[in-house]
């Protein structure tokens, strides 16, 4: 077994694993899925698209992508060929979005708890200010 699906799906598991806990956890405190707060559900949507990474990141292992040695004669490809680069770059593209979502989910979800734990103190300001930079900086870093 090549060791890219060892570590990730190794990870994924430690992922999943933290993430159930998480939400055992504030299930247990709130004393209900109803009352879950917002970095819970953002949460869960980060946790979907990490497992989408999980995903196509050893499909991608496993595909070509339009990326050439040079000196590559590309006269040579066969239809075939063309169609499943053409899928491995559109694979790449997937894994490197869902990457970023993942990751500025995260930090929403850490700036949030950040949030709560200040708010009645001198550095509230600036994490308020760094959440709302959180909320509009991200759709400009997502294409």
């Amino acid at each position: 077994m090549p060791p890219l699906v060892v570590e990730s799906w190794t990870w994924y598991g430690v992922v999943a694993s933290v993430t159930l806990a998480r939400f055992v956890s504030r299930t247990l405190l709130f004393g209900t899925m109803k009352k879950l707060q917002i970095d819970d559900w953002i949460m869960t949507f980060a946790f979907s698209v990490y497992t989408t990474f999980m995903v196509s990141i050893n499909i991608v292992a496993n595909a070509n992508s339009n990326l050439f040695p040079p000196g590559f004669d590309i006269n040579g490809l066969t239809a075939r060929e063309i169609s499943d680069r053409e899928y491995g770059s559109k694979m790449v593209l997937v894994v490197e979005e869902c990457q970023c979502v993942t990751i500025w989910a995260a930090k929403a979800c850490l700036l949030i708890m950040y949030y709560r734990l200040t708010y009645v103190r001198p550095s509230f300001t600036i994490e308020s200010l760094a959440l709302v930079g959180l909320t509009t900086d991200w759709p400009a870093v997502l294409p």
